[in-house]
This record gives C-alpha cells, sequence and structure tokens, in this order.
C-alpha cells in the first residue's frame, strides 16, 4: 500500500477554521458569523432577521436531507461549487446546530410512530448528530456551527454550568470535534456619550475554559482569552491571530510504498467501503473576506439524482444520493426507499 506525506502549511493544506459559536438568543452570533468569507447559511430556524439587510445566500432546512443535499454540493473544488450555486461560497454556517438535532428527534418519532424517544434512540441520535458534524466538517471550506446554551446542575455538589443547547451525550461531543469551542458574551453598561447617559453593548468571544463552561477552547492556542467582537471584521482577526505568522509554502508531498503484512490486512468480504466524493483536487492558500455580489432572489440547484449504489436487500439501485447517505447512517447498509420505509417501521 502507499502512504502520502504532506506538509501543513503548504498551499495545498487548506487553511480552513471549523467552530462552534454558542450564545444566548440575541447575542449576535447569527451576525458575527456574516463577517467568515462568502457564508451560505443552513438556516433551521427564522433566525436571519440580523442580517438580513446583507443579501446573504440561504437554504431553509426542514428536514435532515436538505443538510445532506447541500453538503454534496459543497463537496467538490470552489470553482465547481460558484458554478452550482451561481455566487462563491467559501463558508458553511449552521444556523443553529441544536435546531438540527431536533429535526432529527422529530423525524425519528415520526418514522418509528412513538411519542419518546427510548433507550436506543439516544445511541442513535448522538451517533446520527456525530456522523453529520463529521461530514460537514470535513468539507473544504470554514464551516460554523451556531448553538444556543442551556443552564445544567450537578445533583451531587450543586455546582451549575453551561452548555451548548445539545440533548444526550452529544453536547459534551461536538465541541471536540471542531477547531474552536467559543463563548459569544454580550455586556451592557451604562456611559456618558456626547454628554448623554447611554446604555452601551459590548461583546466578545471567551477563547478560555472557565467553571462555568468547560467545552470552550482554542484548538490553536493562538488566540487571546477575549476576542473583541464588532460584526466587520471578527473573522479576519481571528484568521490572523491563528495563521497570520505562517509563510505559505508550494504544496509538496512524498509518497512512500509500505508492505502490510497479510494476517492485518483485512478480507474484502469483511469490510464495506463506502466510496468517496471528494474531489482530488484541493484550493489552498490565504483566505479573504471580500463580500460576493449579491446574488439572485431565488435559484433552484440541481440535485444529483442519480447512484451507482445498489441496495442490499431487493438489488435495486438506490434512488438518489441522499437516501444513500441516510441508510448508511441510520442502519449501517445501502438501501432503496421501499426497503428503508420497511426497516424504519420494524
Amino acid at each position: 500500500m502507499e502512504v502520502t506525506v504532506r506538509r501543513t502549511g503548504a498551499e495545498d493544506y487548506g487553511q480552513f477554521i471549523k467552530a462552534l459559536i454558542c450564545g444566548p438568543p440575541g447575542s449576535g452570533k447569527t451576525l458575527t458569523s456574516s463577517t467568515w468569507p462568502h457564508p451560505l447559511y443552513m438556516s433551521a430556524e427564522a433566525g436571519l432577521m440580523s442580517i438580513a439587510s446583507l443579501d446573504l445566500p440561504y437554504v431553509k432546512m426542514e428536514k435532515v436531507n436538505d443538510l445532506l443535499g447541500v453538503k454534496m454540493l459543497l463537496d467538490q473544488p470552489a470553482s465547481d461549487r460558484a458554478n452550482k450555486f451561481g455566487f462563491p461560497v467559501e463558508t458553511l454556517v449552521v444556523d443553529t446546530i441544536d435546531e438540527v438535532q431536533r429535526l432529527l428527534i422529530r423525524e425519528r418519532l415520526e418514522d418509528l410512530q412513538i411519542e419518546a424517544l427510548r433507550l436506543q434512540d439516544w445511541g442513535y441520535l448522538s451517533e446520527t448528530m456525530s456522523s453529520i458534524v463529521r461530514g460537514l466538517r470535513n468539507l473544504d471550506l470554514h464551516v460554523v456551527f451556531l448553538s444556543h446554551l442551556k443552564e445544567s446542575s450537578d445533583s451531587e455538589t450543586g455546582r451549575t454550568f453551561f452548555k451548548p443547547q445539545l440533548q444526550g451525550a452529544f453536547a459534551d461531543q461536538l465541541p471536540a470535534m471542531v477547531d474552536l469551542s467559543l463563548l459569544l458574551k454580550a455586556h451592557t453598561a451604562t456611559q456618558v456619550v456626547d454628554n448623554k447617559i447611554e446604555a452601551v453593548t459590548s461583546r466578545h468571544l471567551q477563547t478560555h475554559a472557565d467553571a462555568f463552561h468547560d467545552w470552550i477552547k482554542d484548538r490553536s492556542g493562538k488566540l487571546p482569552a477575549n476576542v473583541e467582537v464588532n460584526f466587520k471584521d471578527d473573522f479576519d482577526r481571528i484568521f490572523e491571530y491563528i495563521y497570520g505568522d505562517i509563510d505559505i509554502k508550494p504544496g509538496s508531498e512524498t509518497t512512500l510504498q509500505v508492505d502490510v503484512p497479510t494476517v492485518l490486512a483485512p478480507q474484502p468480504a469483511q469490510v464495506q467501503r463506502r466510496p468517496t466524493q471528494r474531489p482530488t483536487a484541493k484550493t489552498g492558500g490565504t483566505i479573504t473576506s471580500s463580500k460576493q455580489s449579491a446574488p439572485p432572489a431565488q435559484s433552484k440547484l440541481q440535485m444529483p439524482t442519480t447512484t451507482d449504489q445498489k441496495c442490499v436487500d431487493c438489488s435495486k439501485t438506490i434512488e438518489t444520493p441522499d437516501r444513500y447517505d441516510m441508510s448508511m447512517i441510520r442502519f449501517r447498509r445501502a438501501l432503496c426507499n421501499e426497503c428503508f420505509i420497511k426497516a424504519a417501521s420494524k
């Protein structure tokens, strides 16, 4: 087998930031994410009023399949993405990830015709959310997950703390899956401005954990404890803190030939490999935050509609890549629509 060795900081390395931004409603999560380069919003809730004047593109998410469909369109080189959408997309903003989880719970209850999640359903929920986040995180662009906060307490010590507003174990898993897990905080103070007393609100992103928010982290180790938020150049300053001292070098890689012992090699019958849809050409270099030209009010994107995969139950061709993705996430096997519905009803 062959092993490819690359170098960080090279042109083909891809300086993308994967972030989780948490905060209470109205704190400015959506507005600060608009400073990221060429954002596309996956809106799972009616919370885009703060960016209504910015003419930014968004896709309304009414079911989890909507998110998977957009993921497939984004999973290609930047030039191909721009041709598909009609405008450049360099950042995907999921607004909000806790609403995505609620959609998934609702679909689970409807599919199984039950009123409450059972014990086995919580494992399914955590595993499916992890699969969705990993798929989005691995895209070759910036990804921002927005989330509300929930207050929790330790029944033994009585200690109060705050976490992303997610149910089950996934609330602890998500921060570990991204580069930055940040808390957006707003503070209002009375100040004298032009000889008048006014209430002035300041905002910042907290980057270091404390006793109430142990999930906050900065994997780069380069951000200050608090990053000022002004809704103008928030991303530019974060990017400069992390990558400003990196000298971009020409891409280079080395291919090594490795002999794998037969005893360690998996047998074909034991492993089902999911075909990858990742492009061979990647974009790299410094990302700028120049604003895009205004897209049309609405545009219909042609989703991929065919797949060469066969249903493992009836051998029919699976109708869409979305159905393939959902069946692999949910049942760990490729199913057509008819067999998917049968399996969900059991």
